[in-house]
């Protein structure tokens, strides 16, 4: 599914942390906010290629931010990263935001930090992302306690994916032929001799 442009959090975004057991033995877990207040999870089990789908209704943003401090002479604005010179960058930091789910029937409670891209959220960020869920812990009781594991991320979904289905277009390949017009049911294999299969001229 692409990312809605009406989203209120554009684009894809990656669980790189989370307290909730629902992610424990999964990996690559992607998630995006819909325009229907949705967020909607796609993820692999640790051993598997199959993309799997979870959705969840109901959820509160409790921190968000970026990865890493600016140097001194380095100011924010709405354009970029402005130096002394007047000179504005582009801002390189990722954005993380801290999403918590209460205890439903159908839903694990707990809290998936996420970030706009792959890369690994930085230890003095996660410091931080700690100290702001444990400052809210009075106003959320699901907060108090928490720990945060790491959810994996090894960056080869897609890769994978795409083997999964050159494999599939091959091994069809194998039970039908190349060219159209072989029946379905004229199944072969590699170790069949040439003279042994059956085209249809």
């Amino acid at each position: 599914m692409p990312p809605s442009t009406h989203s209120p959090y554009p684009g894809t975004w990656h669980v790189q942390y989370t307290t909730r057991n629902l992610w424990h033995g999964r990996r690559n877990v992607h998630v995006i906010f819909t325009d229907t207040n949705s967020l909607d999870y796609t993820y692999q089990e640790i051993s598997a290629v199959e993309i799997r789908s979870h959705q969840e209704l109901s959820w509160d943003v409790v921190g968000n931010g970026k990865d890493g401090k600016l140097e001194s002479w380095m100011k924010e604005t709405a354009m970029g990263i402005e130096d002394t010179s007047g000179e504005i960058r582009a801002d390189w930091r990722s954005i993380w935001m801290a999403v918590l789910f209460s205890t439903g029937l159908e839903s694990p409670g707990g809290i998936d930090v996420l970030c706009n891209r792959q890369k690994r959220i930085g230890h003095e960020t996660m410091n931080d992302i700690q100290g702001i869920i444990t400052s809210k812990a009075d106003h959320f009781l699901d907060l108090k306690g928490v720990v945060l594991l790491q959810v994996p991320d090894d960056g080869a979904r897609n890769a994978e994916i795409r083997k999964a289905e050159e494999q599939r277009q091959l091994d069809w390949e194998k039970r039908t032929g190349k060219n159209e017009g072989i029946s379905e049911d004229l199944i072969y294999d590699d170790e069949e001799k040439e003279s042994s299969k059956c085209v249809v001229q």
